[in-house]
């Protein structure tokens, strides 16, 4: 039994000795000697002078003593090889719980230190993508000084169309795409902040000191970067959202939610995305009544997000503009096919009728969470300059500007094109007629902005 209990001490990987009461080594096992670069029998029966100066010498006999009085296992750092060591001396009792010797351990500290670190890693990442995840990011902003941190910008993406991707080559590409991309937003946020993998195909990106401005620049940083990425038979398409704060408190968590907000806008206009599909299905039916062409709409969005650039708008004020574009005569769908495509002048109860469109579209798109932030968009597509369009009459810039937006190109664009109930006219006659409506039916600004991006074609 004796030669078992030898050979259990020598097959711990750490360096274990035991030395009686007078601090004489009566074992040592072979990694106790190889840390030493001594011979077992150089030293077994030696006293502690043979390995330690002077110094530690009188620490080891200090905490061997205070075992002796107290039955207690000691616990302290040593420096052997110019290594921080962890030792570990314990009393050996006899059945009648007499202290017959001092056994002892030594761990290697960086060792110990560098695994604690990476349980501690292990805990705080992704597995798949070696992301922070979900559950670090209330410790990231519990380390952040608010004083010295905001403002603070959070940037959420999400990849449409993964379950696609999954379904049609297997989740192992699946995952081959998901590290793919956190490569390429790790890339373009180019260690400004800290990025988090949230869910399945969702990313967070938490940027301190970071205004709108600056967050804006890393989105199309971010969009250029992914648009630019080879992705193969399949081309999936990336959703952003943002949104910024002043604070660094739990509203945080309301900063994401309006970030999400803005994503959940962009993925509508995703054919990909689940919600995209409620985009989609508004349009045909508002095809399907032959009221909307899709070259129309086609036509409408291109000259709308050409304003909104010269506008200087953010990615998140173009995704809205191009859903109140879409949709702004969804209300149609509720108007009779005898008024929508009458070929003569509608007479005024007609009219009346008609104009009952913008507020069915607001309900209409009210009705989904996901598309009520456009409502006032469409709602106000017909009020005027001069206060005296509808449904609300509201003047100059009381009109939200998407509506004003909206409002000038769908006129030139109504113009020019040949419609049901009537034959369109020249470009430049189109031009002339913004021109003398400017002021009292369109915002000048925008009809003066407008025309000079058309003669710029």
């Amino acid at each position: 039994m004796e030669e078992f209990y030898t050979l259990l001490l020598e097959s711990i990987p750490y360096p274990i000795w035991v030395g009686d009461l007078e601090g004489r080594f009566i074992f040592a096992n072979h990694f106790f000697a190889s840390l030493y670069h001594l011979d077992k029998q150089d030293f077994m029966g030696s006293t502690n002078e043979r390995l330690f100066d002077s110094e530690m010498i009188s620490r080891y006999n200090e905490h061997i003593e205070q075992i002796k009085l107290t039955l207690e296992t000691r616990k302290f750092e040593v420096i052997i090889n110019s290594d921080l060591r962890e030792c570990l001396m314990y009393p050996i009792l006899n059945r009648e719980n007499d202290l017959i010797a001092v056994g002892g351990m030594i761990s290697d500290t960086n060792e110990k230190i560098k695994m604690q670190q990476q349980l501690k890693d292990l805990s705080h990442k992704d597995m798949l993508t070696g992301l922070y995840n979900r559950s670090y990011f209330k410790e990231i902003l519990n380390q952040l000084h608010s004083e010295l941190s905001v403002p603070i910008s959070i940037i959420m993406c999400d990849i449409n169309g993964l379950r696609l991707l999954n379904g049609a080559f297997g989740q192992a590409e699946g995952d081959k795409f998901i590290k793919r991309v956190s490569g390429i937003l790790e890339k373009s946020c180019e260690g400004s902040g800290y990025l988090f993998r949230w869910g399945g195909d969702e990313f967070v990106i938490l940027l301190p000191n970071c205004d709108e401005e600056l967050c804006e620049k890393t989105i199309r940083r971010i969009v250029k970067t992914y648009q630019s990425y080879e992705q193969g038979l399949l081309q999936l398409s990336l959703s952003v959202g943002s949104a910024t704060t002043n604070v660094l408190d739990e509203r945080i968590y309301e900063i994401i939610k309006d970030a999400e907000s803005h994503l959940f806008r962009q993925k509508l206009l995703e054919e990909k995305s689940v919600r995209g599909s409620i985009m989609f299905s508004l349009q045909n039916s508002l095809e399907a009544k032959n009221v909307e062409t899709e070259k129309h709409t086609e036509r409408m969005v291109n000259y709308s997000l050409a304003v909104g650039k010269l506008l200087d708008f953010r990615i998140a004020e173009l995704d809205e503009l191009v859903l109140v574009t879409k949709l702004h005569d969804i209300g149609k769908i509720g108007i009779s096919e005898d008024i929508l495509l009458k070929p003569g002048k509608l007479t005024a109860e007609e009219f009346e009728i008609m104009k009952t469109h913008t507020e069915k579209g607001l309900r209409i798109v009210e009705a989904s969470n996901e598309l009520a932030h456009v409502g006032r968009g469409i709602l106000t597509h017909h009020e005027r300059w001069d206060g005296t369009g509808y449904p609300l009459g509201l003047k100059g810039e009381e009109i939200p500007l998407i509506s004003r937006i909206v409002g000038v190109i769908d006129s030139y664009d109504a113009m020019t094109n040949d419609r049901v109930y009537k034959k369109g006219i020249t470009k430049q006659e189109a031009l002339s007629e913004l021109r003398r409506c400017s002021g009292f039916q369109f915002d000048p600004t925008i009809v003066e902005l407008f025309i000079k991006l058309i003669e710029n074609e």
